[in-house]
């Protein structure tokens, strides 16, 4: 029985988590993001990064992707790429959705911690933003900052951080500082928050969060593989002995 758990162990040194890390990249479509951006748009230079960052990471990291903008109904409008997806995926989805509403981003931060719940390992969500939030019940009002920044607090406070990233600089700084602070449980002014200028900046700012996320696999040293090829030869030989004195009792 040691020795059958020792096997484990030492298998299990080798292998990642089995659980990988699942990233929901939840992204403002509202009308701002057809505004020029980077010699491409805003939207445009979105769809780059992500399935840039897609590409480096699926093999260690499960990514979905959620487009938001307000409605009439429903409001928020949400087209989705479930994680897993792919970058093929993500293109499709960005083909045949289109920006040119407003950004109820309290809600959408809602609907994306409802995705992930239960959802096995680390849980992370990415807000790639633009402007200033509204709500659904008042896309013209002003409660939308605190709208989103409570939207952000209550997901980390259910185990998903929130990180936030602002396509260009039409969103207030003290407005991304609440909401970075909120999704990460930060004291005022500590979160940290990103403000992309051009889609290398962008694919910057998502790298930076998605690396500390990828689990990297403990690598067996050469001693571990030769003490594990010894326990199972050892533990074979056990089981062929006592095989042998059961035949010929």
């Amino acid at each position: 029985m040691k020795k059958s758990l020792a096997i484990l162990l030492l298998i299990g040194w080798s292998v990642r988590a089995l659980a990988d890390p699942t990233v929901v990249l939840l992204v403002d479509i509202s009308g701002s993001m057809n505004s020029s951006f980077d010699a491409t748009t805003r939207y445009n230079a979105a769809l780059a990064a992500i399935t840039t960052t897609i590409t480096a990471n699926a093999a260690s990291v499960a990514f979905g992707v959620t487009l938001y903008q307000g409605g009439n109904f429903p409001c928020p409008q949400l087209e989705s790429a479930p994680a897993p997806a792919s970058s093929v995926g993500v293109q499709n989805l960005f083909a045949t959705a289109a920006p040119g509403s407003f950004a109820p981003t309290g809600e959408a931060i809602v609907a994306a911690n409802a995705a992930l719940a239960g959802t096995p390992g680390e849980r992370q969500i990415i807000l790639l933003t633009d402007g200033q939030p509204a709500t659904c019940a008042d896309p013209q009002g002003s409660t939308g900052e605190a709208d989103a920044v409570q939207a952000a607090a209550d997901s980390f406070q259910s185990g998903i951080p929130v990180s936030v990233i602002s396509i260009g600089d039409d969103s207030a700084p003290a407005y991304l500082q609440s909401l970075a602070d909120a999704g990460a449980g930060a004291s005022s002014g500590a979160g940290v928050f990103e403000i992309a200028m051009t889609t290398a900046e962008l694919q910057t700012a998502i790298n930076e969060i998605v690396q500390p996320l990828v689990p990297a696999p403990i690598p067996m040293s050469p001693w571990a593989v030769l003490l594990l090829a010894a326990a199972i030869a050892l533990t074979g030989r056990q089981i062929t002995s006592r095989t042998t004195r059961t035949d010929t009792a």
